[in-house]
C-alpha cells in the first residue's frame, strides 16, 4: 500500500493487486453541516446519475453500460461516498465520467427523483422491520440528523429546492475533507496522473466542522 497527496491537497492511498480484472476508485468527502432540511444529502446524491451539462441520464447509464462500469454515489453519516470499478484498461473512461459528474451535474430532474424517492420510502414504510429500524434511530438520536429516516425524509424533502442541492454540492467540492482509495492491478503512478487529470476540480478545505455532536448514550 502506498500514500501519496495530489497537488490539489488530497490524500491517496493506493494498493496493488495483482492479476485482478477490476480496479475500484473510491472518493470519501467529509460532510461538514448538519442538513437543513430532511433528504438533502440524499437526495443530492441520487441526482448524481441523473445527467451533466454534457449528457443526459440516458447517455450516462448507456456509457456505463458499455464499458462494465459501477458507479454509486451514496450518502453516509459522516461523508459522501462516490466509487466506481472498472475494468483496468478502462480507468481513464471511469475518471472521465466522474469528472463530468463532479464538474457538470445539472440536478434540474430534481424534483421527479423527490417524487421517486417518497414513493420508495413509502413502500419500504409498509415493512414492519424498516419501520422499526426507523424508530429506533430515531430515538437514540433524538434531535440528531443520525436520527433522521424515512418517515422524515417523507415529510421534508418537498421543501428542497435546486439552489439548496447546488450550494451543498459546492461544500462538497470545494470545502470539505476528502481521500481516495484506489485497489487494482495498476500501476501507481499512472493512476496519480490520471487522477491529477480528472480530479482537479476538487479542493480541501480546512475541516472546519460545525455539525452538532450526537448525543450520549447512558444505559
Amino acid at each position: 500500500m502506498e500514500r501519496y497527496t495530489l497537488k490539489n491537497g488530497i490524500n491517496t492511498i493506493i494498493q496493488r493487486n495483482p492479476n485482478t480484472p477490476r480496479t475500484a476508485i473510491v472518493i470519501y468527502a467529509k460532510i461538514n453541516e448538519d442538513e437543513k432540511i430532511c433528504g438533502l444529502y440524499y437526495l443530492m446524491t441520487q441526482l448524481l446519475y441523473q445527467g451533466t451539462t454534457t449528457k443526459t441520464a440516458e447517455q450516462l447509464a448507456d456509457i456505463l453500460d458499455e464499458n462494465a462500469i459501477d458507479l454509486t454515489a451514496e450518502k453516509k453519516a459522516d461523508y459522501i461516498r462516490i466509487k466506481v470499478q472498472c475494468l483496468n484498461e478502462d480507468i481513464n473512461t471511469a475518471l472521465e465520467i466522474i469528472e463530468d459528474i463532479i464538474t457538470n451535474t445539472t440536478f434540474e430532474s430534481y424534483q421527479k427523483e423527490i417524487i421517486k424517492i417518497k414513493g420508495e420510502f413509502n413502500a419500504d414504510l409498509d415493512s414492519a422491520k424498516i419501520q422499526a429500524q426507523d424508530d429506533y434511530y430515531d430515538t437514540i438520536f433524538e434531535n440528531h440528523t443520525y436520527g433522521t429516516g424515512r418517515k422524515d425524509i417523507i415529510n421534508n424533502i418537498d421543501k428542497i429546492t435546486k439552489d439548496d442541492l447546488i450550494n451543498i454540492w459546492n461544500d462538497i467540492r470545494y470545502n470539505s475533507s476528502k481521500n481516495i482509495a484506489v485497489i487494482g492491478d495498476i500501476d501507481a503512478n499512472e493512476v496519480i496522473k490520471l487522477l491529477e487529470e480528472h480530479l482537479k476540480v476538487l479542493k480541501v478545505g480546512e475541516n472546519s466542522s460545525v455539525r452538532k455532536e450526537a448525543p450520549e448514550l447512558n444505559q
